[in-house]
């Protein structure tokens, strides 16, 4: 087990044990007591957190991953910007050591943000390319959606697996993904997911009770990591000028109503998230900057749908409709 697995799973069992003390009806449920068990639980996790982000650079720089057989059918992909360029060697180092070896890690960046290409990149980052990790620029800025965009023209005969670039990933989670994908072919594959709900406002949507179930209603979160089979999404997704105008700011509302379309179902894999973030000086993450606007994006998707005579969002005959 390497350090950062270490840290992740501790700090996986005091989130457990948060959970648990939310439902307790015991003598800690009392409100005075639970606001402070709670403010316990969060202090320890706090601390794993702080302590992770500390030490984990030095452990990363200074240790090597193991040399594992290639799984040739996965590729996993990522995207980043300015503000997170300096951090983002230390995920591409988790996503190196996990127990399956995928056939590439591409970074792709736009040019736009990084004129100069290389010279614009800082050294821990360069020493990361070698005959895995690879970087790539490409002309237009597509936000978060360069992450997917780019991977699937490339690599449209392979899994591609989307990680984000400010975690610590759990060394078995590519594996996870992988092995789940054996036992779903055809499904989208995520660790993470809410239940799609038209009555409620995105932000209220709950977690699936079940996992390791085919469902059509399950929306991945892409911090966990996602595994897109080939075929899963409809060609409509390159839309480039639809992207810009409708989805910009959310790259998991336009690759799930595209995979649903392709009447692709989503399987939520049976494992406790619990990945560190990397901690980041005036960081802002996606989830922040759009859960306001997450709403109305959805409403934007349904719209541009029925211009083209397509399903909105939300209707339960998206998955009769193939892209």
């Amino acid at each position: 087990m390497q350090l950062h697995d270490i840290y992740i799973h501790s700090y996986k069992h005091i989130r457990n044990c948060y959970k648990l003390a939310e439902g307790d009806t015991s003598f800690f449920a009392v409100k005075p007591i639970k606001i402070i068990w709670f403010r316990f639980f969060y202090s320890i996790l706090t601390l794993i957190a702080w302590i992770a982000n500390k030490t984990l650079p030095l452990y990363l720089h200074y240790t090597k991953s193991k040399n594992l057989s290639i799984q040739e059918n996965i590729v996993v992909s990522l995207t980043s910007f300015p503000a997170r360029i300096n951090y983002v060697w230390l995920t591409i180092e988790t996503i190196k050591r996990q127990t399956i070896r995928p056939f590439k890690i591409i970074l792709y960046l736009s040019k736009e943000q990084f004129p100069n290409q290389d010279n614009d990149l800082p050294q821990n980052l360069l020493n990361e390319c070698d005959e895995l990790f690879e970087i790539k620029f490409v002309d237009d800025d597509l936000r978060s959606h360069k992450k997917y965009y780019y991977a699937f023209q490339e690599y449209a005969n392979k899994n591609v697996v989307t990680f984000d670039d400010d975690v610590f990933y759990e060394s078995h989670i590519l594996e996870y993904l992988y092995h789940s994908h054996k036992k779903n072919v055809g499904c989208i594959i995520s660790s993470r997911a809410c239940v799609i709900n038209p009555k409620a406002k995105y932000h209220t949507w709950v977690r699936p009770k079940e996992k390791n179930i085919q469902m059509a209603n399950l929306l991945p979160i892409g911090i966990g990591g996602v595994l897109y089979p080939p075929l899963s999404y409809s060609q409509k997704i390159f839309d480039k000028k639809a992207i810009k105008e409708k989805c910009y700011k959310a790259d998991d509302l336009w690759l799930n109503y595209m995979c649903r379309l392709q009447g692709s179902k989503i399987v939520m894999i049976d494992w406790c998230y619990g990945n560190i973030t990397i901690d980041i000086k005036n960081n802002v993450t996606l989830y922040d900057s759009n859960i306001d606007e997450n709403d109305q994006q959805i409403k934007n998707i349904s719209e541009w749908g029925k211009l083209l005579g397509l399903p909105d969002f939300f209707h339960n005959n998206i998955l009769s409709n193939k892209g």
